[in-house]
């Protein structure tokens, strides 16, 4: 369960516009009670934007956001799993899925019109 929450606001601090959030938390909640957050503040989401684009980070930015962005990651990596997307592109996906009678089987995933 992946989800995009803003953080609350203070109630009495609502008149400033200085006091809303500057930051968006994307969370994963596991059904096994396994959390993994991402605080996504302007600069994260910049760097996430050129990511998407093909950008290759410089080594003070891998030492920087980049490293939050990791860290998520590698706490992702750590939940236990039974399928993944994968992409070249960023537009394409296929989903490799691992059945219970342990077979894994790969499809490529069709966007639904609306």
């Amino acid at each position: 369960n992946l989800s995009l929450n803003l953080p609350p606001v203070d109630p009495n601090s609502d008149r400033f516009i200085e006091y809303l959030p500057q930051t968006l938390i994307l969370t994963y909640d596991a059904p096994t009670g396994y959390q993994a957050k991402l605080t996504i503040n302007l600069d994260v989401y910049e760097m996430l934007n050129r990511l998407n684009r093909g950008y290759r980070p410089s080594m003070e930015e891998k030492q920087g956001f980049y490293r939050s962005l990791s860290v998520f990651k590698n706490m992702l990596a750590s939940a236990p799993y039974q399928e993944v997307l994968l992409t070249e592109t960023g537009q394409d996906f296929y989903q490799v899925k691992r059945h219970p009678d342990g077979k894994l089987a790969i499809d490529k995933l069709v966007e639904e019109e609306v």
